[in-house]
């Protein structure tokens, strides 16, 4: 009973991307709270371990692992590699409060040491009474991040970024009101959104016609200890807090493209490799949801009608991570009571 019922040892395996570590969770110091470790994985192709058919931890033990994270009270149970697999980030708050901070622990040089612990983490977000929320990476700009904060407001999300090398954290782009989901581009850019109209449940695709955030922008845009104290003394309007970011999307750069009404069902999964499309989901003129990719141009025409079932909505869509080109789709036959 215990094996069916009870917590796992080990748990939320992530592989490194180069391929040469692995993350999980597991029980730590007297305290037993989860907290995340890493493993080094043996050589590919190593025929003693394919020789061996126990599990990882049984073969190779945990002695060796290095201890990432630290918590004593109620744990830390999710981190997320770096894309350049000498990091790892992780969200916390302080004792339940929900006010969830960005931590980074940089591996590279614990790595090279051979030493059993991470050093202390950086808090990225060191901001009182600020959420961290939407945390967005690219391998094809690695040295990133996006991050959600709610600093401006305790409603809205802004977009925030963080440069990794210089830990230097930037107002990217300011949420026109109403915005959930922010959808880069390929190339790492923030070209689109999802939001949700609270007064007639709708939701909707924005599209960002606003050009890239360039580097000379983010160099350019102001400290953000500056800018809060002047906001805060003079209480900036939201055209004020845009002037102040590195994009520079004000209202004008932001259209609709796509609205879902109450009841229908839509989605977005991401841009094409190309930019010039989304993938999304849309049950608009249909009894089931049809995986499509539609074009960026006002009226969103259909560009390619990719998969759907008569009976069933699409359920999850699985890309290739190069290509960005569709590789698998799902439906679930099974409706739950």
């Amino acid at each position: 009973m215990s094996l069916l019922l009870g917590t796992s040892k080990y748990r939320n395996a992530q592989l490194s991307p180069d391929g040469k570590y692995i993350s999980y969770n597991r029980p730590s110091g007297d305290t037993g709270v989860y907290n995340v470790f890493v493993k080094e994985l043996p050589a590919p192709g190593s025929a003693a371990a394919a020789a061996d058919k126990r599990s990882l931890f049984d073969r190779e033990g945990i002695d060796k692992d290095i201890q990432v994270t630290f918590d004593k009270k109620r744990g830390i149970t999710s981190g997320t590699w770096g894309q350049d697999g000498k990091s790892m980030a992780y969200i916390q708050d302080t004792d339940g409060d929900e006010n969830f901070h960005l931590f980074l622990v940089p591996l590279a040089d614990t790595f090279k040491s051979g030493a059993k612990a991470a050093p202390p983490p950086v808090d990225a977000t060191p901001f009182k009474g600020v959420k961290a929320s939407g945390i967005m990476s690219s391998k094809n700009r690695p040295g990133i991040l996006y991050i959600g904060l709610n600093k401006r407001s305790k409603e809205v999300f802004d977009l925030y970024r963080l440069d990794l090398k210089t830990m230097k954290l930037t107002l990217d782009t300011v949420n026109p009101g109403g915005l959930t989901t922010w959808l880069p581009d390929y190339g790492f850019n923030i070209r689109a959104a999802l939001g949700y109209n609270n007064t007639d449940g709708s939701t909707y695709v924005l599209i960002n016609d606003a050009p890239p955030t360039t580097d000379a922008a983010v160099a350019a845009a102001p400290d953000l200890d500056a800018l809060f104290s002047a906001a805060k003394e003079q209480n900036y309007t939201t055209a004020q807090w845009i002037a102040a970011s590195a994009s520079k999307a004000d209202a004008s750069k932001w259209r609709r493209l796509i609205t879902w009404p109450f009841g229908e069902k839509g989605g977005v999964f991401r841009f094409n490799k190309q930019g010039n499309g989304l993938y999304i989901v849309t049950s608009i003129d249909r009894d089931t949801t049809e995986f499509q990719l539609v074009s960026l141009q006002p009226g969103a025409k259909v560009i390619k009608r990719i998969a759907s079932n008569p009976l069933v909505n699409v359920g999850s869509v699985w890309f290739e991570e190069d290509s960005w080109e569709p590789q698998m789709v799902s439906f679930n036959y099974l409706r739950y009571v």
